[in-house]
């Protein structure tokens, strides 16, 4: 299984790149937006749900330790 790191190595971009062709947003040319969704869909990539969460977690503990020092 390809990770978001391996497409982007391979792509030669980086991996919010990756992360921005799969999620559909703005900042990406179309040259590079079809490179890096022919190796997502070469892979047949799919987001790891588990890892999304954990990371979505530890951004918002960063967010709320971040706050907190700020009091």
């Amino acid at each position: 299984m390809k990770t978001i790191k391996d497409i982007a190595e391979e792509a030669k971009v980086s991996t919010g790149t990756v992360d921005r062709v799969i999620h559909k947003r703005p900042g990406v040319s179309p040259k590079t937006r079809e490179k890096v969704q022919k190796l997502l869909d070469k892979y047949d990539f799919e987001r790891n749900i588990l890892a999304s969460t954990l990371a979505f977690k530890k951004k918002v503990q960063n967010c709320y330790a971040n706050t907190i020092g700020h009091i």
